[in-house]
């Protein structure tokens, strides 16, 4: 067995690979030991994923809608108490439908948490997006593997993904970012606090889709919606010029709900 990555060995490779990071809530779409070695896990985990996650835009999102982390704890935000005393704001659990805040704060904070009859909290709301560069370096390595997914899962050779020399490009740009300009497409297609009844009448959210369209010129896009913010990018090749043809020709219906 090889990675789909380095194209090295990878027989003797441990790590699960999740294809949607673990802290956000993704707990199905895996792929077994060896498809990505455990070098490339380790290099997406702590050179890749990291920053998106714990980019200001994502952490907010993240602390807002209550996605827990791999140690399940959802990630504290940075805040003011009375809109004066820096502090760190953290969110538990108690049940399907509530939360206590916690906070950490300076003494002079905590003097004024002592003393005051009442008080607000203050979470600003206008975060830096993630980086774009490795946002679509994060975009490519899921697309990628969502493509060894569907032919592990159709029990195809997977070997394929390694050999074809058109995927070069994204692999690489996914695993060492040789190519500093590789656009994605992004737009909200629904409201992140949107929420329905399942067949249980029980009331849910989406936390994130995905998928791959395939276009009538046999063009290969990766689609990955978080909260309804929706985030395409080309597996063949830095270009959109197809996509956006698509989405016009489709009255910009998102892939991940037609047909």
């Amino acid at each position: 067995m090889n990675c789909i990555f380095c194209k090295s060995d990878s027989s003797n490779s441990r790590s699960t690979e999740h294809i949607v990071p673990e802290s956000l809530g993704n707990k199905e779409h895996t792929l077994p030991p060896g498809v990505v070695c455990d070098k490339c896990n380790n290099y997406f985990a702590t050179k890749v994923e990291k920053y998106f996650l714990e980019s200001d835009a994502i952490k907010s999102l993240r602390f807002e809608q209550m996605i827990k982390s791999k140690r399940n704890r959802i990630p504290p935000v940075d805040g003011f108490v009375s809109a004066k005393y820096p502090a760190k704001i953290f969110k538990k659990i108690t049940d399907d439908y509530s939360f206590d805040f916690f906070l950490e704060t300076n003494d002079a904070g905590l003097k004024h948490l002592q003393t005051a009859q009442q008080g607000n909290i203050y979470i600003p709301y206008n975060h830096k997006p993630p980086d774009k560069f490795l946002t679509s370096r994060f975009l490519a390595k899921m697309a990628l593997e969502l493509l060894a997914d569907r032919l592990f899962k159709a029990k195809e050779d997977v070997q394929y993904i390694i050999n074809e020399e058109q995927l070069d490009p994204i692999r690489y740009h996914a695993r060492e970012g040789r190519i500093r300009k590789w656009p994605f497409y992004e737009r909200r297609i629904y409201p992140a606090n949107r929420h329905f009844k399942d067949k249980n009448g029980k009331l849910v959210q989406t936390l994130f889709e995905l998928d791959i369209l395939v276009t009538e010129k046999n063009e290969y896009y990766f689609i990955f919606a978080l909260f309804g913010i929706e985030l395409t990018i080309n597996i063949g090749g830095p270009e959109l010029e197809g996509y956006e043809k698509w989405l016009e020709k489709n009255n910009y219906v998102s892939p991940l709900y037609i047909n």
